[in-house]
């Protein structure tokens, strides 16, 4: 299977602070939507680093279904994955509300598509290495459409971290800046980490700082008018009208 990766180094002074700092090394995905309400799910945490770290994670993602928390999607609801399967975009997967469902060709081209045919609120998303990295609200009688995107934030936290599929806007504890990379195209790109200077980067063009003051979610949820308007026409076209 195909995959991504960024190589991380850290040099030795650093690697002996954030230790002594209970620190670990955070990933999160980016996914582009169809809908602005979508939040990134915290994907991974390591304890374990080194001079020379290689995150990696693959170019094909699932998608699941999960239980809907009892109110809107919000910032610190941990998402759980129900069901889940492989896909090809511009397939279409029509659950009940189980989360059960089925594949189908009738999709929107170029996305993933979920309808949920049932009368029961239900979250869909994107899964990679099977970890959720993203979650969409999908109320009964309508559909979400989502795809991946190449993209990894990366930074150090300390303190209680929340659990793996956390859905996260701004951080809830302290952190060091992060770095948003673009590993597309297989550039399989290098950045370099300093406690006290943050991100080595040799400002590329595939590379976005974060300062540790801002949200996370806007630069890893990438709302597209296009995608917005392939929701619209999904649930137009397989929805029955009253």
């Amino acid at each position: 299977m195909s995959s991504y990766s960024v190589t991380i180094t850290i040099d030795d002074a650093s690697i002996k602070q954030l230790y002594a700092s209970g620190y670990q090394l955070c990933c999160l995905l980016a996914a582009q939507v169809g809908d602005a309400s979508t939040l990134p799910l915290l994907w991974s945490t390591t304890k374990s680093y080194m001079e020379t770290n290689v995150v990696s994670w693959p170019t094909t993602c699932t998608v699941f279904t999960a239980a809907a928390p009892a109110g809107p999607l919000a910032a610190g609801d941990v998402v759980t994955a129900g069901w889940s399967t492989l896909m090809s975009l511009g397939q279409l997967l029509t659950v009940q509300a189980t989360g059960n469902g089925t594949i189908s060709n009738d999709g929107e081209p170029g996305v993933f598509a979920v309808l949920n045919a049932s009368t029961t609120g239900l979250l869909c998303g994107l899964a990679a290495a099977g970890l959720p990295l993203c979650a969409l609200p999908l109320p009964g009688q309508t559909g979400q459409v989502v795809n991946s995107l190449p993209k990894i934030m990366l930074f150090f936290a300390n303190g209680q971290l929340p659990p793996l599929g956390t859905a996260i806007d701004k951080w809830p504890g302290g952190r060091t800046a992060a770095l948003l990379v673009d590993a597309s195209q297989g550039n399989n790109p290098t950045v370099g980490f300093n406690l006290n200077t943050g991100w080595n980067y040799q400002q590329q063009g595939w590379g976005t700082p974060v300062p540790f003051t801002e949200a996370l979610a806007p630069y890893l949820i990438v709302p597209e008018q296009a995608l917005v308007a392939q929701r619209m026409r999904l649930v137009q076209r397989r929805l029955p009208t009253s």
